[in-house]
């Protein structure tokens, strides 16, 4: 028993080493992330991006003449995934190991356009970089704290100086005041739905409209709601059954710094439990400028603001899996649910055809209406004619 003891309280202390061990380690990287200092000291220039469903440009790491490809996520810091800290023997300390994951942290230069930014704090990491492969890392909202960057989406350009007049789209926009977040720098802002007001980060590397934390819960007299989910066993996410349940929410009125929309559909993950996020899609709508400098943000419109008011569906989505096509997400009330369909069910045949592309899937899965209708055969169940409705009313 007195062994027992002193195991437990050995562990005790060991466990309460390493977190103060890591909490130290993460004091420094934030002091790190802060001091970033631009050379030279009154620049401007023009970036040009690429944007599919990430935002990407090329940068130079410390003294190589070379370019490499990046990520540019306003909800990050500046980031490297580790084969990129192997490729370019980028130094690093440890900053946290737990398993297979695990996160170093250091600072050296980058340079974007010609600026060099020095004394950039940096994290490495394949938590979130392993989702990006073409990518060696992420410009990240850190190294632009003493900058005023312009996200022109009409032209598939990124402007990054100093100096506000450099600016003349923040001209007849719309504008609000942001809060920076902590030391990474990340804008959060204001979202209004109905009466209830939240706070949401600018996250280009999220590529929807808005992601909502999954414990938030919008009023009945704010949106219509429907639900979904999918059992993750059957695509390599879980060995056993596992729900994801997404819910999708049809908001009557919705406002981001005086932008105002009636009836814009939502998604919410039950299962992501970060900060609210205004994504690339909602962003893409506009020329975004945000002034680190003076804490504010504009959108200028590039056409009419319209987002989705609905979704059309056939009550599933399906997805290719061991070359196997099987249901994905069930709409919850639906037709298809009604028949006892499950998430991970194989579908043999559409349409008397076995041979499913890629045009056909992403079809079935489209949110847009169709007046097609849908023969479809699943394994140890009757043949289903479906056609597509609207999620609400």
């Amino acid at each position: 028993m007195k062994t027992i003891k002193i195991v437990g309280k050995t562990t005790f202390f060991i466990l309460i080493f390493l977190c103060s061990c890591v909490i130290s380690r993460k004091k420094k990287l934030e002091k790190l992330l802060g001091n970033v200092d631009p050379e030279p000291k009154t620049y401007c220039f023009t970036l040009k991006a690429k944007i599919t469903d990430i935002l990407s440009v090329k940068a130079q790491i410390g003294n190589r003449k070379d370019t490499q490809k990046f990520m540019f996520d306003t909800g990050s810091p500046l980031t490297y995934s580790f084969k990129a800290k192997d490729s370019f023997n980028i130094a690093t300390k440890k900053l946290f190991r737990l398993g297979s994951n695990k996160f170093d942290y250091g600072f050296g230069s980058i340079n974007l356009g010609n600026v060099r930014f020095n004394n950039a704090g940096f994290l490495v990491t394949d938590y979130v970089m392993g989702d990006y492969k073409e990518v060696v890392g992420m410009i990240g909202s850190s190294i632009l704290q003493t900058s005023i960057c312009e996200l022109n989406f009409a032209d598939s350009t990124i402007k990054i100086s100093n100096d506000l007049e450099n600016f003349t789209n923040i001209q007849n926009s719309f504008s609000s005041s942001f809060q920076p977040s902590d030391a990474q720098g990340t804008p959060i802002v204001k979202i209004v739905i109905g009466k209830d007001t939240l706070t949401a980060y600018i996250d280009t590397g999220f590529s929807g409209i808005i992601r909502l934390n999954g414990k938030l819960k919008i009023p009945k007299e704010e949106a219509e709601e429907k639900e979904s989910f999918r059992n993750v066993r059957y695509f390599g996410a879980s060995k056993r059954d596992f729900f994801i349940n997404t819910i999708h929410y049809q908001v009557y009125r919705l406002g981001i710094s005086g932008i105002k929309m009636d009836t814009i559909i939502l998604r919410q993950d039950q299962k992501y439990y970060g900060r609210n996020c205004v994504g690339l899609a909602f962003l893409k709508k506009f020329i975004v400028t945000i002034d680190w400098i003076h804490h504010k943000i504009y959108f200028k419109p590039i056409e009419d603001i319209h987002f989705k008011q609905n979704i059309y569906t056939y009550g599933f989505n399906c997805s290719m899996f061991d070359k196997q096509l099987r249901v994905l997400d069930i709409y919850k009330g639906s037709e298809f649910e009604k028949t006892g369909i499950k998430s991970g069910d194989i579908i043999l045949s559409i349409n008397k055809k076995s041979d499913f592309s890629d045009a056909m899937i992403s079809n079935i899965n489209s949110n847009k209406p169709s007046n097609d209708s849908l023969r479809i055969e699943i394994k140890d169940k009757p043949l289903f004619i479906l056609k597509k409705h609207k999620l609400f009313n």
